[in-house]
């Protein structure tokens, strides 16, 4: 995606669903199929885990069955942003209250502005997520519900250079301002001066029009035009969420991002054009992209950093040693209590240091490699995988005939349309709801009912195999 909705999808075009009974549910009653004891879902391009959310909280409405999701995107960020976050609401009682986790998941799923203490929590997340990065038994132990084996080892790398970044605000500074003014510069162009107006008849001649009137306007046009969502909390909202910040870079000028702007990419999918959108740029010398040449910067930059407060540890234990030779004598009368006091506080640092969070029994989600769709179909572990899936209208170009494979017998799926993206004319919305169906079909889906273009934002298809 470009202009103004970016490359990285941080939040999805449609609401949350309970995915076991949204598609898959009204499936199994459409061609009588019992639903299996162990559920296969596979998001592609969510964007965020408010699919996960839903279905998780919403399991006490269906039979007792154990949930497994696979996660595919097509940015690491997401990955990162969808671990914190479960992290915030799966956080224990006694340790955050109900009230003081939903501002606090708010502020970082949807403000680009978020409050000092946030954004120290956010940092202290990202030192805990290096280590489960980095060791899948530390991550086993703390929060096994996610499952990173999966992802290649370069992912990995760089999963942990963006954690760095996130947890080292001093050393590597953020204008997550300056970033969005500049996203709307490139979207709205000469209309830019005039944004106030734009925004206005965005919300009433579009998102009230497409059902999304439940929006509070004026918290609308401020989230448009700085990127705030929430202030819950009369405080201050000024420092930046490093977690929406990407270290892709691209090497492009306004005219160029605007041959590649939102409408013409949608009126070549109706028209059965091949859409390229550009690739980041590749280093000459090393062949990596300038994206993976940031990330190794941080990395190298952090391990130096790292190194150094090493050799000064070392330094200030000699400088200690020589000390302790000198005042032997005196030493020893006091190291039996010494040593004792220093358990203590040792146990008692380490039983409130080490956070816990709450388990989830029979739930697992597990992060497959970006872009993996079509890897997936040359692998036998996915054959016949997959009870239900969900493709968002960003990727859902990876949705092809070959893979069907991947479905079980009966599956169901769930595509989301263009209806909330505002820049969208009507028809173009409903020539991508045709374009989409004819995608559904051509892979095996057939149409669990027909869909309102202008009302639903996702479309509902079913899957049985012939046998």
């Amino acid at each position: 995606m470009t202009d103004g909705y970016g490359n990285i999808n941080w939040w999805g075009f449609s609401p949350a669903l309970d995915l076991q009974q949204i598609g898959h549910g009204e499936m199994c009653k459409k061609l009588s199929c019992a639903t299996p004891e162990e559920l296969h879902i596979l998001l592609v391009g969510a964007g965020d885990l408010r699919h996960i959310l839903k279905t998780v909280a919403h399991r006490y409405r269906h039979s007792k069955r154990k949930l497994k999701f696979y996660v595919v995107e097509n940015s690491l960020e997401l990955y990162i942003r969808d671990m914190l976050l479960m992290m915030v609401a799966l956080e224990k009682p006694n340790k955050m209250g109900l009230q003081e986790k939903t501002e606090l998941f708010l502020e970082l799923y949807g403000n680009t502005l978020i409050r000092e203490q946030s954004s120290q929590y956010s940092e202290a997340m990202a030192h805990e997520l290096i280590k489960m990065v980095t060791d899948f038994d530390y991550m086993g132990k703390k929060l096994p519900l996610f499952d990173l084996s999966q992802l290649k080892y370069k992912e990995r790398d760089f999963l942990e250079g963006i954690l760095k970044f996130l947890r080292n605000r001093e050393k590597t500074p953020y204008d997550v301002s300056k970033c969005w003014d500049l996203r709307l510069r490139q979207q709205l162009n000469v209309r830019y001066d005039s944004m106030k107006n734009v925004f206005d008849w965005d919300y009433n001649m579009e998102m009230v029009e497409r059902g999304g009137s439940i929006i509070n306007i004026h918290q609308y046009k401020n989230w448009r035009q700085c990127g705030v969502a929430f202030q819950i909390r009369e405080g201050t909202y000024d420092v930046p969420n490093r977690t929406l910040a990407s270290a892709t870079v691209f090497k492009m000028t306004a005219e160029d991002v605007s041959e590649f702007n939102i409408n013409s990419l949608f009126h070549e999918l109706a028209n059965n054009e091949k859409y390229e959108p550009p690739q980041p740029t590749a280093d000459k010398d090393s062949g990596k992209s300038d994206s993976e040449t940031k990330l190794q910067e941080i990395t190298e930059e952090e391990e130096e950093e790292e190194e150094s407060n090493k050799k000064s540890t070392e330094e200030i234990k000699q400088e200690t040693n020589q000390q302790n030779s000198e005042n032997k004598e005196e030493k020893e009368i006091g190291e039996p209590v010494d040593a004792l006091c220093e358990e203590n506080v040792n146990n008692s640092t380490q039983e409130t240091e080490e956070p816990e969070w709450m388990k989830i029994e029979d739930v697992k989600v597990t992060f497959l490699p970006l872009n993996s769709i079509q890897d997936m179909v040359n692998k036998p572990k996915y054959q016949k995988r997959f009870n239900a899936a969900f493709f968002s209208n960003s990727m859902v170009h990876h949705l092809k005939p070959e893979s069907s494979s991947l479905f079980a017998d009966h599956a169901s799926l769930v595509l989301e349309t263009a209806l909330f993206m505002v820049d969208l004319k009507k028809e173009y919305v409903t020539e991508y709801v045709k374009k989409i169906t004819g995608m559904a079909n051509q892979a095996g889906f057939q149409l669990l009912e027909t869909p309102d273009d202008l009302q639903d934002s996702y479309i509902k298809f079913s899957f049985e195999r012939n046998q």
